[in-house]
């Protein structure tokens, strides 16, 4: 089981065997609906969230590390690939609530690997971030057209990349309790 997050105040804090504050989002890049969701949480008193079980698929070892670290310092499990292909195999059985894609993947894109993602059952829930470093208007249409719930522009920060999987969360949430 994943460990759970707390927000008492406005502010994210893990529960489990790690007992620390942690700052919450300052700025989420083009993911407006954070800040509504978060001051829902925050007004309502104090609500569980679960950690999420993240996939990211980057074609830059670094970066993709990178925010590894970053989520998993914030209680999320991270599954890292280097390419579309890796991630297609071993997607269905990671079964991520969350997927972080660059868009210019070597070989297959961001883009397609999502839609194919998409179509496998068992990721029927999960929500996807995407991030580029070619961000421009016309992309990131087509990154809402393709249904990913942040478009983040490359070079990210720590707080816009927690945030956006927060963001991504919050969805699957919102979508289970509707249903």
């Amino acid at each position: 089981m994943h460990p759970r997050l707390l927000v008492v105040d406005g502010r994210w804090h893990p529960s489990g065997p790690r007992k620390k504050w942690v700052k919450p989002p300052v700025a989420i890049a083009e993911s407006p609906d954070i800040f509504r969701r978060m001051s829902k949480l925050a007004v309502s008193g104090v609500h569980h969230v679960e950690a999420a079980s993240v996939l990211v698929v980057n074609g830059d070892a670094d970066s993709a590390e990178l925010y590894g670290i970053w989520l998993r310092s914030e209680g999320h499990s991270v599954s890292i690939m280097g390419d579309a292909a890796r991630a297609l195999i071993l997607s269905p059985v990671l079964r991520p609530t969350v997927a972080v894609l660059d868009i210019w993947l070597p070989g297959l894109d961001g883009l397609a690997l999502a839609s194919l993602l998409r179509r496998m059952p068992q990721l029927a829930e999960c929500q996807y971030v995407a991030v580029t470093a070619y961000a421009d208007t016309q992309l990131q249409s087509r990154c809402r057209a393709a249904g990913f719930t942040s478009f983040l522009k490359k070079p990210i920060s720590r707080e816009a990349l927690v945030g956006s999987v927060l963001n991504a969360t919050l969805v699957t949430r919102e979508r289970a309790r509707n249903d």
